[in-house]
């Protein structure tokens, strides 16, 4: 399941998503889309709260980056 799909199952939209763990929204959006991969502290952030190996964090090749 990737990023897009586990948000969309908690009922959460890329905004709500991104105030929950204080990060940027176009972060979120980049990373569904696989233009970037996130910093690991924002991939951390994103394995923890939905509860899935940090493995499973996926993007693009480059780092994104981030505002917050």
């Amino acid at each position: 399941m990737n990023i897009r799909e586990l948000r969309e199952s908690k009922g959460l939209s890329r905004s709500k998503l991104a105030r929950i763990l204080d990060i940027d929204t176009m972060t979120i959006y980049n990373v569904e889309k696989g233009r970037c991969r996130p910093q690991p502290k924002t991939a951390i952030a994103l394995a923890k709260f939905f509860e899935i190996p940090i493995e499973e964090i996926r993007g693009g090749e480059k780092r994104c980056k981030e505002k917050r």
